[in-house]
């Protein structure tokens, strides 16, 4: 893929987390549902995702967003500067 086939993305990563745990509940309600008609979705992803909203509400941890961030090296965020 060409840098010209890319689109930017800009994203808030705090205000789109809190849409994601904020809809959780609703989500994890479905979770059954899911599992039967989409049996090709890794669940296991989406069982993350509750396991990082309670290490979060618990404060143990880091939010999985800082984390991913924290786990960037510093070739990947100048390699993407550039394309931009």
């Amino acid at each position: 893929m060409s840098v010209e086939e890319l689109a930017q993305v800009n994203l808030d990563l705090q205000q789109a987390t809190g849409t994601i745990l904020g809809v959780l509940p609703e989500v994890t309600a479905l979770r059954a549902q899911i599992v039967k008609e989409l049996p090709g979705f890794d669940i296991a992803q989406f069982d993350k995702l509750e396991d990082g909203d309670r290490k979060t509400k618990r404060g143990g941890g880091r939010s999985r967003a800082r984390d991913l961030l924290a786990a960037t090296d510093d070739e990947s965020i100048s390699e993407s500067s550039e394309l931009r």
